[in-house]
């Protein structure tokens, strides 16, 4: 386990890449939101997303959250409704 520390709320470049690195390594990351800690891995890393659920403890009939940056991401991983189509535009 690497701890990198930082004391603000804008990572330097040079942390930021550490992150990025330890993603594409298989690495699990501890990030601070507003209200609670969570976990980050690659989603197309099946070993990575695995460390989560050890992690947590969490059994894997349970989905985990997946946060994409794009509608055309979002596209990538799910196949959506004409509803659901919508409240992504509203939303």
């Amino acid at each position: 386990m690497k701890l990198i520390k930082t004391n603000s709320y804008q990572p330097t470049t040079n942390i930021l890449k550490q992150a990025v690195q330890a993603l594409q390594q298989g690495r699990v990351l501890v990030i601070p939101t507003e209200t609670a800690y969570g976990l980050a891995a690659d989603a197309t890393n099946p070993a990575a997303v695995k460390k989560i659920y050890h992690i947590k403890g969490r059994s894997f009939k349970k989905f985990l959250p997946l946060i994409v940056s794009s509608q055309s991401q979002l596209r990538q991983w799910f196949k959506l409704n004409k509803l659901e189509k919508q409240l992504v535009k509203k939303y």
